[in-house]
């Protein structure tokens, strides 16, 4: 695999870590109360951020973004494989959270009285799935350089096994 591909991948990656970042600060879910009078119907919608929600969720999806953005910058000549299996880790683990939080969306805690003309929701926002996607932009591009790592290895090892091992002096003649 060229060179130029696994830079590619450790951008892309790179790039995933930011969208997590980014998803932080977006809204996550908005809080949707609907106001019936007779003349108009006026809605009202509150978005809510991870950081206010639930902000050491926040602080560990940041950190794991640091974390995999560190490892898929360290170069193939340092730790060819490892960091980036442990980046795939983190990805992974961020993407489960996205779309954990997707799936269980909070109940805000305001609670309406019935037939009173007020009715309120929790729906959700862009954050979750900018937070799932980003993981798995994450994991594809770690994975990718994890590939290209372990072909490498094969392609070097393949190598020694195919140069003599007697120091490259002729080897011995039968007399």
């Amino acid at each position: 695999m060229p060179e130029y591909s696994s830079l590619l991948a450790r951008t892309f990656g790179f790039l995933g870590g930011v969208a997590v970042a980014v998803s932080t600060l977006v809204p996550w879910y908005d809080y949707q109360v609907v106001v019936a009078t007779r003349p108009i119907v006026n809605l009202f919608e509150v978005p809510v951020n991870l950081w206010s929600l639930y902000p050491w969720a926040a602080a560990a999806l940041v950190v794991g973004a640091l974390v995999a953005m560190a490892m898929l910058a360290i170069p193939p000549a340092i730790a060819p494989r490892a960091p980036s299996a442990v980046a795939a880790l983190a990805g992974l683990g961020i993407a489960a959270y996205g779309i954990y939080r997707a799936f269980d969306v909070p109940d805000l805690g305001i609670h309406v009285v019935p037939r009173a003309g007020v009715d309120a929701a929790t729906v959700i926002d862009a954050g979750a799935l900018l937070a799932f996607v980003g993981g798995l932009v994450i994991v594809v591009g770690s994975l990718v350089v994890l590939v290209a790592a372990s072909r490498e290895a094969t392609s070097a090892s393949d190598a020694r096994s195919r140069t003599p091992r007697h120091g490259g002096a002729a080897p011995p003649s039968a007399a």
